[in-house]
């Protein structure tokens, strides 16, 4: 903060900040493009062969339909934040 507040000059500001987005979103593309490629060659958890759940068995407990809006401003300022998290009160939308 201190080195952009000193610079003074908008084009000098234009320019590193141009060279900051430009860095960080080729940053960004090649960090991706190396994740997915890593993934597609070495297949992480391919050979697990995990059995799916009957569809008989119990819910999970996780609501299926989506909060209305009521609910959703509801939950998203809880009474106290030691409640919210001792309620698990995020789990439930």
């Amino acid at each position: 903060m201190t080195g952009i507040a000193h610079l003074g000059d908008a084009k000098a500001l234009g320019r590193i900040g141009l060279k900051t987005m430009s860095w960080f979103l080729i940053a960004s593309f090649l960090s991706l493009a190396l994740g997915l490629l890593t993934v597609n060659l070495l297949e992480p958890g391919a050979g697990l062969n995990l059995p799916l759940p009957e569809e008989s068995a119990p819910s999970s407990g996780v609501a299926s339909a989506p909060p209305g809006f009521a609910q959703f401003i509801v939950h998203t300022f809880p009474d106290s934040m030691v409640g919210a998290m001792a309620s698990n009160a995020m789990a439930r939308l």
